[in-house]
């Protein structure tokens, strides 16, 4: 964790910025386009929370608590929800949603390659790129999530 009198806050909210730009307003999907099984307690508390909202909308106390999203979420729900993570974890007191974060963009095995894959393809090149960038400046703030910088900027125009 990078002491917050060390974290590059200019830099930070000029990502925020770009994560904006890059992904405008929208509500989100019903209940049954953000998960992927409506049974489990992790999938329910993130509709509860992103049902009929704007990403923007989402703040981070909620985020920290579902910081763990890859596993529930649909890939719609995935594209949906992901640059309120990003924006949310870019506060210097946000350690640990970044980290999250940066585990839910990482491949670490076949399953969530594939899974990666899949979640990029929905996004554009510009969102592509946001995701690569917010990596990049994570891995510059606090060494870690190389996996995931190599996996979304090696290809940040497609597959």
């Amino acid at each position: 964790m990078v002491p917050a009198a060390e974290w590059d806050a200019i830099g930070a909210e000029l990502l925020r910025e770009r994560i904006v730009q890059a992904f405008p307003a929208e509500l989100l999907g019903t209940a049954g386009e953000l998960t992927e099984d409506a049974r489990e307690t992790e999938a329910m508390a993130i509709r509860t929370m992103a049902s009929g909202r704007d990403w923007r909308g989402i703040p981070a106390t909620e985020l920290r608590y579902n910081r763990f999203m890859a596993n529930w979420v649909s890939d719609a729900g995935f594209a949906a929800l992901l640059p309120a993570y990003l924006f949310g974890s870019l506060a210097a007191s946000e350690s640990d949603l970044r980290a999250a974060t940066v585990r839910d963009l990482t491949p670490y095995d076949d399953r969530t390659l594939d899974r990666l894959r899949r979640r990029k393809s929905r996004l554009d090149f510009a969102r592509r790129t946001v995701v690569a960038d917010w990596l990049a400046f994570v891995f510059s703030q606090e060494e870690h999530g190389m996996d995931a910088l190599d996996f979304w900027s090696r290809d940040a125009q497609g597959s």
